[in-house]
């Protein structure tokens, strides 16, 4: 998520196109009988030096990362059979650093595109979708990874559960503002060549790796046979073992009638909003004339609210229960993309900044403590050893998902050009089906009983242990009774 901004300025240097003719395009201004650009200082400016119409820059690059995540997401669903089973089987801290080196790699291939250049645009393209092959493994392997970790870690409480999301949620937020933070002043300056900062990424990328390695342990639970000393062979190493794998988790989700209606909500919902994330910077910049530097002003805020609204995760799970909270959630980010959605319609430039950034502080609730939520009520009816491959079947569909419904986003709702309610349908769309995601979710928490929280013995077991007191049951007056006529 922090190179979302980079990436697009990136992306958009890369791209060029012939001299226009007058009437001049947004990015260029009359110079005799043609067009000249924009000078980079203009907050006018076309984002690229190889093309002077900003419009066509935002929406050829719109498109082209479109079909670039569609690729990431065929990648994930192909993986992902295999990433959940072995994250059961080989345990999770050599799938994490599995996901971490493939992250490296797409780094690397976007270094080469940048290094390419705008004048082999084809050759750009072409390394451009093999690094998203790499971050479509990586996402593969690293959210079902990265679930089954934290399930591992709250044993089975809801409220310890909760918490482990919710501290999930608070340092991917932290890492987000520092991301966007670091880049903004890169940004200001509107590079014409985006590959040093590739460098600087690559770097840290390799120091990560080399790092987890170092000091992540393993949270997997030992089986039995583990703990016999026998060795343990993975049954995700071939085809038919990694489809066995993911049909069993498949099944656990069919025969529990909660998540077989809550897979697809938990799926679709985090999907449409960050359709509308990533397409938050391409809108402003087009809609809101801002620059990119300006643009990445809400890869901060949206972090920095995430951490709060993280924080207030588990005390609002304890008061409301998880599921009534994700329904609160919804709404309020439903409600969000409809402002921001009618804002977009009006022709005052004040009214849709206004009511973008009020409707995307509503929306970001629904990015920061949706996926928590939806995890948190998946993982407390799956077993420990389960976690892995439920998981990656809900990275599956919601792959799916995005190869199917995703692209809606940036092909057909996303329209630059338009000055009407027709420019706020992305915001319009993601409402729609949150709202929708709110009804489903309210409907399946009534007719479906909730499962009996493990965690209560748990936890006072703990308190217990802690305290060195240990609570014997009184007997009942029948057993005394009976106790007494045995001594008579």
């Amino acid at each position: 998520m922090a190179t979302i901004d980079p990436l697009s300025a990136s992306m958009y240097s890369l791209v060029s196109c012939p001299e226009p003719l007058p009437p001049c395009p947004l990015g260029s201004r009359p110079s005799g009988d043609g067009c000249e650009p924009q000078p980079r200082a203009s907050a006018h400016w076309s984002l690229s030096a190889h093309c002077t119409d900003k419009q066509y820059v935002v929406r050829t690059v719109t498109r082209l990362k479109g079909w670039l995540r569609a690729m990431e997401q065929v990648v994930g669903i192909c993986l992902l059979p295999f990433a959940g089973a072995l994250a059961d089987n080989l345990g999770r801290k050599p799938m994490f650093i599995a996901s971490l080196c493939c992250h490296v790699v797409f780094v690397a291939f976007l270094l080469a595109a940048s290094l390419t250049g705008a004048s082999n645009w084809t050759i750009a393209q072409v390394l451009l979708a093999v690094g998203f092959v790499a971050c479509g493994a990586s996402n593969a392997i690293y959210h079902p990874t990265a679930s089954a970790m934290v399930a591992d870690l709250s044993r089975a409480s809801e409220r310890r559960r909760g918490d482990g999301y919710a501290a999930f949620g608070v340092v991917s937020n932290l890492s987000l503002v520092v991301g966007f933070g670091a880049m903004f002043p890169v940004l200001r300056m509107r590079l014409e060549d985006y590959s040093p900062m590739w460098c600087g990424f690559l770097g840290l990328g390799v120091v990560a790796v080399l790092m987890n390695a170092w000091i992540l342990r393993e949270t997997c639970p030992r089986t039995p046979k583990e703990a016999t000393g026998d060795s343990v062979q993975p049954r995700a190493c071939s085809c038919r073992g990694a489809v066995a794998e993911l049909t069993a988790g498949c099944k656990i989700v069919w025969r529990d009638p909660l998540l077989r209606v809550f897979f697809p909500i938990a799926a679709i919902a985090p999907m449409s909003i960050m359709s509308v994330v990533v397409l938050q910077s391409a809108y402003q910049v087009v809609a809101l004339g801002y620059g990119n530097a300006r643009a990445s002003i809400t890869g901060v805020a949206m972090p920095l609210q995430g951490v709060l609204y993280s924080m207030l995760m588990s005390p609002l799970i304890r008061r409301l229960g998880v599921n009534w909270l994700l329904v609160l959630v919804l709404i309020v980010a439903a409600t969000g993309g409809v402002v921001a959605g009618t804002g977009a319609a009006s022709p005052r430039r004040e009214i849709r900044e206004v009511c973008f950034w009020v409707g995307m502080s509503m929306v970001s609730i629904g990015k920061s403590l949706v996926d928590p939520c939806a995890r948190t009520i998946i993982s407390m009816r799956v077993e420990a050893h389960h976690q892995g491959n439920v998981f990656a079947f809900l990275q599956l569909v919601s792959s799916l998902f995005h190869v199917s419904l995703g692209l809606l986003w940036p092909e057909v709702f996303f329209e630059p050009r338009s000055h009407s309610w027709r420019r706020g349908a992305i915001f319009f769309a993601t409402a729609t089906v949150l709202a929708v995601s709110a009804i489903c979710v309210v409907a399946m928490t009534k007719s479906t009983p909730k499962p009996v929280d493990n965690g209560s013995s748990a936890d006072s077991s703990d308190e217990e242990s802690e305290s060195g007191e240990h609570h014997v049951p009184e007997s009942s007056d029948d057993e005394k009774s009976s106790s007494a006529a045995n001594v008579s």
